[in-house]
């Protein structure tokens, strides 16, 4: 296991075996029995996290992304949507809502895939009346990076002042960052970009997915868009932050 993984770049907890949910995320894919994104994004995690060539990183990012841009693309039309069949629940919709779409955007962006980011976003909605104020408040946050990605900068400060103020610290963290690129405010990009990617680890602390502890994909997203359009230097990336990946940014 060691020659396999030579350079460890990210530790993970204790109880957490990144070597072995790589080989069995790796497994999945091996076998062919999935085009699930989530195998793709995991593969790409934990194989960054273990010292993986960027370059095998990158590859499986990017076959996250197209994976999950067939599933947007088979997805019903919004008005093929019927009724709740509970609050906040819709057949066959789970998986191309837009908290889950918010995961794939940040990926096109750390990996400066830019007409997929296009195309995931221009995609990123949701049904109406499914109380998502309630049960989804990271539906704001994805319309803000929506709308961020395809230029719309006011309209992205909009949808993330309205984001209820019950809403995780994690996800207002992620609201500062995309409304400080939205102002293109240099001052205040770089401070809320290493405080929410320092906070990873602690926020995402009750995610059943363990490899989303270890990585600090929101921060180093935004990060990534900071760079490209100037609002932000490599000196000030947060180097001292353990779970930000640094050498794909």
């Amino acid at each position: 296991m060691t020659d396999e993984f030579p350079k460890r770049r990210i530790a993970a907890g204790p109880t957490y075996d990144v070597a072995t949910s790589y080989l069995t995320s790796h497994k999945h894919l091996d076998d062919g029995d999935t085009l699930d994104p989530r195998y793709f994004a995991s593969v790409a995690i934990l194989g960054y996290a273990l010292g993986k060539p960027l370059s095998e990183v990158r590859e499986h990012g990017r076959r996250a992304l197209l994976a999950f841009r067939n599933v947007l693309r088979m997805r019903p039309p919004l008005e093929h949507f019927q009724k709740p069949i509970s609050p906040g629940s819709w057949i066959d919709y789970s998986i191309g809502a837009s908290s889950v779409g918010l995961e794939y955007m940040y990926w096109a962006l750390l990996l400066r895939e830019g007409e997929l980011a296009r195309e995931i976003a221009e995609n990123t909605w949701d049904p109406p009346s499914m109380g998502r104020t309630r049960i989804f408040p990271a539906y704001r946050v994805a319309y803000g990076l929506r709308d961020l990605i395809l230029g719309r900068q006011s309209q992205a400060l909009l949808e993330l002042e309205r984001l209820p103020a019950s809403a995780s610290k994690y996800l207002h963290q992620q609201a500062r960052a995309i409304a400080a690129l939205a102002r293109a405010v240099r001052s205040e990009v770089t401070p809320a970009i290493v405080e929410l990617s320092a906070a990873t680890r602690k926020a995402m602390g009750r995610e059943y997915l363990q490899q989303n502890k270890i990585f600090a994909l929101p921060g180093a997203a935004l990060a990534s868009y900071a760079l490209d359009h100037g609002l932000m230097t490599r000196d000030e990336l947060p180097r001292h932050v353990d779970t930000f990946p640094l050498e794909l940014v």
